[in-house]
Formats: C-alpha cells, sequence, structure tokens
C-alpha cells in the first residue's frame, strides 16, 4: 500500500509540473469595405494584355500578426460578376467553355496558413477552387495595419487550364494566354 501511494505521489507531482501550453489567443475579424477594394485578373488575347475584375465576392478574415496560427481567410467569388470591358469577352465568360457560371456560380480561395517574410511582407498557402478543380497556390501578401484599418495587397499567377477554364476551341494558348496573374487590394476594417 505504500507503494502504491508513493507512486500516486509522484505522478501527482509530475503532472503538477507540467506546463501546457497557453490555448491559442483568437486573432480579430476583419470586414472588407467593398468600395474601397478590387479583385481582378490579368490575361492574354492573341498577345495583347487585358484586364479583368470581380465585382462581388464576400469574405471571412480573422488576422493577427502576432497570430498566424490562428489566421485565416475565406474568400468566395461571384463568377457571373466577372467583367473586361470587351462585350464579346464578357458574352463569353459566364459559358460553359469558360467559368460554367450555371454549373460552378462561385469560386473559393481558403488561405490555411500564413508565413512572415519580414515588415509587412506575408506568404499565404492557399486552397483555389475554380469550377470545382482545387489547387494549392502560395500567394505572396504586403498587410499594412494602421488602428482599425488594414489593406491588403498581392497577387499570383495561375495556369487557367489547371481550373478546366478554356475548354474546348479555347483550351490553346494561341488565342487566349493560359498564364493569368490574379490581383486584389482590400480595404478591410476590424470587426467591432
Amino acid at each position: 500500500m505504500t507503494a502504491l501511494r508513493a507512486a500516486l505521489a509522484v505522478v501527482a507531482l509530475v503532472v503538477g509540473t507540467i506546463s501546457l501550453p497557453p490555448p491559442a489567443a483568437a486573432a480579430p475579424a476583419w470586414i472588407v469595405d467593398p468600395a474601397e477594394s478590387r479583385l481582378g485578373f490579368v490575361g492574354t488575347q492573341m498577345g495583347a494584355p487585358f484586364e479583368g475584375r470581380f465585382g462581388r465576392f464576400d469574405s471571412d478574415i480573422t488576422f493577427a500578426p502576432e497570430e498566424l496560427a490562428a489566421s485565416r481567410v475565406v474568400v468566395i467569388i461571384d463568377m457571373a460578376s466577372a467583367e473586361t470591358g470587351s462585350r464579346e469577352r464578357d458574352g463569353l465568360l459566364p459559358g460553359r467553355a469558360w467559368f460554367d457560371v450555371a454549373g460552378s456560380p462561385q469560386a473559393r480561395f481558403a488561405a490555411k496558413s500564413f508565413r512572415h517574410l519580414g515588415g509587412n511582407r506575408y506568404e499565404a498557402l492557399a486552397d483555389l477552387t475554380i469550377r470545382g478543380n482545387s489547387k494549392t497556390v502560395v500567394v505572396p501578401v504586403t498587410i499594412d495595419i494602421a488602428g482599425t484599418t488594414a489593406k491588403v495587397e498581392g497577387a499570383t499567377r495561375i495556369n487557367r487550364i489547371d481550373f478546366g477554364v478554356g475548354e474546348g476551341e479555347w483550351a490553346s494558348a494561341a488565342v487566349v494566354g493560359h498564364e493569368v496573374e490574379v490581383r486584389f487590394a482590400l480595404t478591410a476594417r476590424r470587426a467591432p
């Protein structure tokens, strides 16, 4: 019986001295101001660059530079809101060969981790889903926070063919280039 008591005392002493890490702090939520934000893309047609933008997107953002492990970003993009300034091109984008808005009305960007590169520079590792095709992308971003306002800018290059964008007669890069740069400049305010 004495040996059992001694063993229990040792267990109690060890358990009592184990220091558990503190729970992760929650990163604050941010609300994107659509009037001061832009989500767009740059492609090439017949070798000439063209720009486009998405007029509607929603976001769910929690971020703090000191709590990167607790930071997350999800952006849902309304693919029907794409516009490039060309009536012909804008008429084709929602169709089955391009964004297939009827079958896949939304694209999804979900940043699952962040790495601080120094200063205001970060790298986000994210899953990008377009037309039901998901790929992991690395997105360099700059984040400037002043009080309750954050300015976020970044860009990454993707291959549209990886996402099934531009099928059939449009699959060749001869008319529309395969590489597309996705760009964003967002203004967000800390949620109350």
